[in-house]
């Protein structure tokens, strides 16, 4: 009979993603390492997140977000792992060149997810975005 393997317990962790990433796989062995990540990061839309500058710069946004997804590939990531991102329309293009370019990820799928709340901003002045898009890629392309 195989042995199984022991799933670790439930955890939040308040950090730095990038630090966060690091320190917690960065001198992991790569059969350790989680086969999925999913990330959502903030949007860049001006939210009142704690420490977060949520309004930087375009280019600087787009800067972090691509540290951020090649820490995820250096250090946090199986070799067979995969990844779903969520992106807002500004950074898809963006991103979706950037993960199969420059990181040598599969694309396996782009999903646009349509919800049915929030369709009013919080000013209340116009309408907020009613979808998001989810990228679906892989390390290997099998």
């Amino acid at each position: 009979m195989a042995k199984s393997r022991k799933v670790p317990p439930f955890e939040l962790v308040q950090a730095d993603c990038i630090d966060f990433m690091k320190h917690r796989w960065g001198k992991t062995k790569a059969d350790d390492k989680p086969h999925l990540v999913v990330a959502d990061p903030p949007y860049n839309y001006g939210e009142p997140y704690d420490v977060h500058d949520d309004k930087m710069p375009w280019l600087e946004y787009i800067k972090w977000i691509y540290k951020c997804l090649e820490t995820v590939n250096a250090h946090a990531i199986h070799p067979d792992g995969s990844i779903w991102l969520f992106c807002p329309d500004e950074l898809v293009s963006w991103v979706d060149v950037h993960c199969q370019e420059k990181l040598g990820w599969y694309k396996r799928s782009h999903i646009i997810w349509y919800y049915t709340f929030g369709v009013c901003n919080s000013g209340g002045k116009n309408f907020s975005r009613s979808h998001t898009h989810l990228l679906y890629f892989s390390k290997k392309k099998s």
